[in-house]
């Protein structure tokens, strides 16, 4: 039992770095999405500017002047939102590192994203199997209920108990002689009643119960890794389509200005 709420301990402190790791994360994330939507913002702020000038210079009608400003100002206000939603997972995560309260920091690494490479689903479970804290918890758990199960059969055995003592009596010390005594006791059972009986069946009980929650918690674990390589797989896809975009997105950028250079489209184009 001591070596099982060791375990539970220690599988603790992985709870404890899990949400330390997972806050830092979710702030390098609020913060990748302060810069792209900055990025739109100042797209959406060259559009209006664009639109502005060729409503001076009579070239298009106001309408479009004011649908670019809709824009532009939709995009300030989501900007806004993501620079508050930097604020609320940074005091998150001052709350989990135990920073005083108000504490102003920045974060030093923004983990740019490496694909993984020889991790399969099969290894992370054999992984998680044997280094799991909450595993080894209950493995221990199951181990000793099968000790007090064995311990509950014990009591219909006879037990051999021993005692003795040796000390010392007289008027006074010069006179003094040793005295001992010694004893010894064998204690058969005969009729307990149902105590026995009732030990082993609550005994049995508990293990049942431990064996129960064993797997159980093998299922919780084979569902969490099984469950990070589906988020892990859909967030690499989502990583190719992007990378696509952005190259997509470049090449649009370089025809729009041969395009311009050319003298077949405007500004508004680039």
């Amino acid at each position: 039992n001591l070596k099982a709420i060791q375990e539970a301990a220690l599988n603790a402190r992985d709870l404890i770095v899990f949400a330390v790791v997972g806050s830092y994360l979710q702030v390098t994330t609020a913060q990748a999405r302060v810069v792209a939507m900055r990025a739109q913002a100042e797209s959406s702020r060259s559009v209006y500017q664009q639109a502005s000038d060729r409503l001076k210079a009579g070239l298009n009608a106001r309408i479009d002047v004011t649908r670019s400003q809709v824009q532009y100002q939709t995009d300030l206000q989501r900007l806004r939102s993501e620079q508050a939603d930097v604020e609320k997972e940074k005091l998150n995560l001052s709350r989990v590192i135990g920073l005083p309260y108000g504490s102003d920091f920045t974060i030093a690494e923004d983990f740019p994203y490496a694909a993984l490479v020889d991790l399969s689903v099969e290894g992370a479970l054999k992984a998680a199997n044997a280094t799991r804290a909450d595993l080894r918890s209950a493995h221990v758990a199951v181990q000793a209920a099968e000790s007090a199960l064995r311990a509950a059969h014990a009591e219909y055995f006879p037990t051999v108990s021993m005692a003795g003592d040796f000390g010392a009596a007289g008027l006074n010390p010069s006179q003094a002689h040793g005295t001992y005594t010694v004893g010894a006791k064998v204690n058969i059972p005969i009729f307990q009643g149902g105590r026995v009986q009732g030990d082993i069946e609550q005994a049995r009980a508990t293990l049942n119960q431990r064996k129960a929650e064993l797997q159980d918690t093998f299922g919780v674990v084979d569902r969490e890794v099984r469950v990070a390589f589906i988020d892990l797989n859909a967030a690499a896809d989502q990583v190719v389509v992007a990378e696509s975009n952005v190259y997509l997105s470049k090449d649009t950028l370089r025809q729009a200005r041969d395009r311009f250079v050319a003298g077949i489209a405007d500004t508004v184009e680039v």
